[in-house]
């Protein structure tokens, strides 16, 4: 199999996993928390002026303040799961093995922002991206790309879905510029899979494409691009 005709098969893998309804509603809940937020701040500067004066009227104000803040609440647990339907992503093409019918493949861009850890670990293995990256992450993807990703030796475990180490990421993109990436359109850093320098540290990308060896806090909100090997026979 050629690179013509494996990028032919990659561009199949598409898939659709949002309706532009969601969106338009995300767009809807922001202005009804700013509306909500305004509304709550009024009777809560009146109930303030009002306490000395009138227990009663001051803990009805705080009632309705209190049931404002569930409404907002609401709206964020609903724009949160919202933000999950992102757009199909796109996948470029780092490796094609002819003879095995596969391609390593990454996402064009940042499909998130996330920690690489929340509770300490640095390493791969142990990681919370890692547990993400092949759970929620690969179960949200259409069934066309999710059949074909092929499970591969990663640093003494079998992933579906992985990060590039700090080694491949300078082989397979060999200038900065090849390496910068953004995320909602904006250019931002990502994760790599390699530990850094320093204790809490795991090697990164900037948002200039240079390779960071010294490592980011594994509990910043970092860009992540997942890598995958699809299996092109399917």
């Amino acid at each position: 199999m050629d690179w013509e005709t494996a990028l032919c098969r990659i561009e199949e893998f598409k898939g659709v996993t949002i309706s532009r309804d969601a969106v338009m509603r995300m767009l809807a809940i922001e202005e009804e928390r700013e509306v909500l937020v305004v509304q709550m701040d009024e009777p809560g500067q009146l109930a303030y002026e009002l306490f000395r004066i009138d227990a009663a009227q001051a803990d009805e104000l705080e009632q309705q303040i209190s049931k404002i803040r569930s409404a907002i609440a609401t709206l964020d647990r609903e724009m949160e799961t919202l933000s999950t339907q992102t757009e199909p992503v796109e996948w470029d093409l780092l490796c094609l093995d002819e003879v095995g019918g596969r391609a390593l493949v990454i996402s064009r861009q940042c499909v998130v922002q996330r920690p690489f850890d929340t509770v300490g670990s640095r390493n791969w293995q142990s990681s919370g991206l890692r547990s993400w990256l092949n759970g929620e992450f690969l179960e949200s993807q259409p069934d066309c790309v999710r059949i074909r990703v092929l499970e591969t030796p990663i640093d003494e475990v079998k992933d579906r879905v992985f990060l590039l180490s700090k080694e491949e990421v300078r082989d397979y993109f060999t200038s900065d510029s090849q390496r910068v990436a953004t995320y909602l359109g904006k250019p931002t850093w990502w994760w790599l899979r390699t530990p850094g320098y320093h204790q809490y540290g795991v090697a990164s990308v900037d948002s200039d494409g240079r390779v960071y060896d010294y490592g980011m806090d594994i509990t910043f909100d970092g860009g992540v691009r997942p890598v995958l090997w699809l299996d092109l026979n399917t």
